[in-house]
């Protein structure tokens, strides 16, 4: 995760889980998104259930969740279900 965050773009993390239902309504343009994104950010998606150890020690407790990293440092954070509009404000 340490050198994931290691680059000069933004780095955008969203945990998603097969079973969560806002999960499923922001996939497809979160998939949408990173393509939009090459070369310009980073979006990385990543299981929740097989990143448990990850989910605590960022200290995150709830579905789906954004979390958008500057020069390996957290600037934003939403955990629960974010529009695409209100998404691309942050980026």
């Amino acid at each position: 995760f340490a050198e994931l965050l290691k680059s000069d773009k933004k780095i955008i993390i969203n945990f998603h889980a097969k079973w969560c239902e806002p999960c499923k309504k922001m996939e497809p343009y979160m998939l949408k998104l990173k393509e939009e994104l090459k070369g310009k950010a980073t979006l990385v998606r990543l299981d929740a259930d097989e990143n448990k150890t990850l989910l605590d020690s960022l200290h995150l407790d709830g579905l789906p969740v954004i979390l958008i990293f500057e020069n390996e440092k957290e600037v934003w954070r939403n955990i629960g279900y974010l529009s695409e509009e209100d998404l691309k404000k942050h980026l």
